[in-house]
């Protein structure tokens, strides 16, 4: 039942007995940017992160309960919230008001230093409190190959620049399991840096807004389910071997087949990014974006795909939804009108990096029918069994998109219609598509989520911390499985520590719900097979993994069944362990295994924490650990990687070590 209570001056709102919304003059529910100011006019031209606006709250508040009716105002400025309960939670829904807000910020009250979790992919630590995040409503900067010293000002100027996920979602909780869902399109900024309050920055209205306090972890991701809706699958069969990135075309796909097989690593899929050929820049080639297949690059590609799928060998493709200029989809969309314009009609090119690409719209109907035919033709009846996708955090803000749309308001949900567009097509040639992506945000419909890390902390030797502590968030965010991007940023180690790094992401690799192996055009050192050592510890770990595979699987079949992540911060597994939220460099896998990779390059040994009231077991040399802080050794192919004693896997973790030496 929802009730509230009121003094005049300060106004809870209540959902059985539990408050979970709160108004006070020194903590405003609701602030609103008056569109009137000429300098907030100003203001709107420039990103929503790091401005101070001038905000009014709303410092009347009046609840009717016999109409569900939540109602903010100050003078003649006013926003209303229809309000509902649905299953435990506050759902407020705003109706539209006489009189428009530039921007809103909404308020919250915290408790000093208590942990937050949420937004998405966090590089730099999963607990959110002290930081500042900005979920974007427009275009994000075309990855350059190396960071650019705008980036370094951002990563190291005292913690004032906001985090910017590239998976990121509007919605985050407390420790103590209040938590707060915004379904928007546009950007929204949140503030996390003070000790008795949060506030929540929108430039339009959100659609729906969510608020609770929930009984455990469990129940907040359940709730969090609602946020991205049905999920693709991840077949079991991922979980075997590694998914091996190929470029080069079919000679080199051969190739790397057989060095794999004779090595003895264990293959689950091939991932080929240049399938529809490549161009050359900065002596380097890249991937030529016309969804067609390339016969002269990859002859026989088909027959190639049904022998690997002979051999128990799926396959996966490259695509994203932008059109290089020269290709011929573009020419089709373009002379169909499925291309974003720019405000004066003609089609909307951006620099990609090297060369000049359309953005199909996917607000248009025509033209996402045409790109499900495009993907039922191009792709699956090919035989590929899923996509691996980027570029989706990229929508220009010049844009005019289809209907009048606004690039802002359509941002958040950009994803989610990419993704829908794939299953649909995938459905109608009767697959459950494997759908892999690195950014995404509300509906986002995915299988796995690559985490990449800062570009930043990789030149710093610190580049597997950064990605392990965006796997975790993304956990804590309920977002799904995801692993870390093997070989992604290969190029930026500097070159002593590359082959020892490389070993290291293996290591964290296996313990991940796909061991995907990035490879990136024009770097011969981000191969992982070029590596004898690496090549020679691969193929230990992936035995490792291969016989990991059915309590993995149990893992991912979890996270389908009862939203839980697979790879956990401790937090979440041992909320009452001292500090937990502060050990975000070790997570447990599943309820049994406890994984405290290296992640410092180096290290040769490193700190672990062993939780209260569980004997632990080395997986690999057998050594026992009793509960508290240790050192424990990890050369190269040996993580610390635990079970615990008594558990129902016990007698397959006790076997690995005789399997892999």
């Amino acid at each position: 039942m929802i009730y509230s209570e009121t003094d005049g001056r300060n106004f809870s709102l209540y959902i059985d007995d539990i408050p979970v919304l709160s108004h006070s003059p020194d903590c405003p529910f609701l602030s609103v940017c008056d569109d009137k100011s000429f300098v907030n006019r100003l203001l709107t031209r420039i990103p929503i992160s790091g401005i101070r606006r001038k905000y009014i709250s709303l410092d009347n508040v009046n609840y009717d309960h016999e109409r569900s009716i939540l109602r903010f105002s100050r003078g003649s400025r006013s926003v209303s919230f229809s309000v509902r309960e649905s299953e435990g939670t506050v759902i407020l829904s705003p109706i539209k008001p006489l009189q428009s807000f530039s921007h809103l910020r909404f308020g919250f009250k915290a408790i000093p230093n208590e942990p937050v979790f949420g937004c998405g992919g966090i590089t730099s630590s999963p607990n959110l409190r002290g930081r500042h995040i900005n979920i974007r409503g427009g275009s994000s900067a075309v990855e350059s190959e190396k960071p650019r010293p705008m980036d370094f000002v951002g990563k190291y100027s005292g913690g004032s620049e906001a985090v910017t996920p590239k998976f990121a979602v509007p919605s985050f909780f407390t420790a103590s399991l209040k938590f707060y869902s915004f379904w928007t399109g546009g950007s929204s900024y949140f503030d996390f840096s003070h000790s008795n309050y949060f506030t929540a920055d929108f430039d339009c209205t959100p659609e729906k807004i969510v608020l609770g306090k929930a009984e455990c972890i469990n129940s907040i991701h359940k709730h969090q389910t609602e946020l991205y809706g049905k999920r693709c699958a991840l077949p079991s069969k991922y979980q075997s071997g590694i998914v091996a990135g190929i470029t080069g075309g079919s000679k080199k796909l051969l190739e790397t087949l057989d060095t794999l097989s004779k090595s003895d690593v264990p293959i689950s899929a091939f991932y080929i990014r240049d399938w529809t050929g490549t161009f050359a820049y900065n002596s380097a080639e890249r991937e030529f974006w016309d969804w067609c297949w390339n016969k002269e690059h990859y002859p026989h590609l088909d027959e190639v795909i049904r022998e690997l799928t002979d051999l128990n060998i799926n396959t996966l493709c490259y695509i994203n939804p932008h059109l290089a200029m020269e290709g011929r989809l573009y020419a089709e969309a373009s002379k169909n009108g499925y291309l974003i314009k720019g405000a004066d009609d003609s089609n909307l090119l951006s620099d990609m990096g090297g060369f000049m690409a359309g953005h199909i719209d996917l607000t248009n109907q025509s033209a996402c029918q045409w790109l499900r035919q495009i993907l039922i033709d191009n792709v699956f009846s090919l035989g590929f069994s899923g996509v691996i996708t980027d570029r989706l955090d990229y929508l220009p803000k010049g844009a005019v998109l289809h209907g009048g749309t606004t690039p802002a308001k359509a941002f958040n949900y950009w994803p989610a219609l990419w993704t829908k567009i794939i299953r649909s097509a995938a459905e109608q040639c009767g697959l459950d598509p494997v759908c892999i992506v690195d950014s995404g945000s509300i509906g986002s419909s995915t299988s796995l989520i690559s985490a990449k890390g800062d570009r930043v902390d990789w030149l710093n030797g610190n580049g597997l911390q950064s990605a392990l502590h965006e796997i975790l968030s993304l956990g804590l965010s309920g977002a799904g499985p995801a692993h870390c991007d093997l070989g992604a940023y290969a190029h930026l180690i500097p070159e002593p520590l590359f082959a020892n790094h490389l070993i290291r992401w293996t290591e964290l690799a296996v313990f991940t719900p796909a061991m995907l192996t990035h490879t990136l055009l024009g770097f011969s050192q981000s191969s992982p097979e070029a590596s004898r050592d690496v090549l020679f510890q691969m193929s230990r770990l992936t035995k490792l993994r291969y016989h990991l595979a059915p309590y993995m699987n149990l893992c991912i079949e979890q996270f389908h069944t009862d939203n839980i992540p697979p790879m956990r911060h401790m937090w979440e597994a041992y909320p009452d362990l001292e500090n937990s939220h502060s050990i975000d460099d070790q997570f447990m896998l599943g309820d049994e295994l406890m994984v405290a990779p290296v992640v410092v390059a180096g290290q040769t040994s490193r700190q672990v924490t062993f939780p209260d009231s569980d004997t632990w077991v080395h997986l690999l040399s057998g050594t026992e650990y009793q509960p508290g802080t240790k050192i424990v050794d990890a050369p190269p192919g040996s993580p610390p990687v635990f079970y615990k004693k008594g558990g129902s896997y016990e007698s397959t973790f006790a076997s690995l070590a005789y399997k892999t030496l």
